[in-house]
């Protein structure tokens, strides 16, 4: 995937550990509790990652385009308070296992960042963004909030 490689090779030269696991288009289809299962199942992959890295700080790259996403999307279907108040800014939790007890931090330093900022400061810096060809799809309901959202602020509705 040329996304991955491409990130795999930024962070060599800048020093930083990162992985990817693509899941690819194959669940993108998924209904609501097996998306929720594959959540959980990154979630669960990045504590591995972070207890084996000795990192008890895992950086997410949430924007503030995702948290409107994410509270609208709670809000059509009916959420309560907890949902309506969106991606927290640090999650943090703790894992016990056989070879100790693990503090674990989930942060999204970008979560009050517009993308439009993000992608000029990467402009600025002469890098490039990326952006997963199946966004424009309005096929899946998230994408859809995505590009309607879109289209309200640009006027275009």
């Amino acid at each position: 995937m040329r996304t991955a490689s491409s990130f795999r090779a930024l962070r060599r030269s800048w020093g930083f550990h990162s992985t990817s696991r693509g899941s690819g288009r194959i669940f993108s289809n998924l209904v609501p509790a097996a998306k929720t299962a594959m959540r959980k199942a990154r979630y669960g992959y990045l504590t591995h990652l972070s207890v084996q890295l000795s990192s008890p700080v895992v950086f997410l790259g949430h924007n503030f385009e995702d948290n409107v996403e994410t509270v609208l999307m709670h809000f059509l279907r009916g959420s309560n308070l907890k949902g309506l108040s969106g991606i927290p800014e640090v999650r943090s939790g703790r894992l016990s296992r056989t070879d100790g007890t693990h503090n674990i931090h989930f942060v999204r330093p970008l979560l009050h960042t517009r993308r439009e900022e993000i992608e000029g400061y990467l402009s600025a810096l002469d890098l490039e963004s990326r952006e997963d060809s199946s966004n424009r799809e309005n096929r899946y309901r998230r994408n859809w909030i995505r590009n309607q959202a879109s289209s309200l602020h640009t006027g275009e509705l």
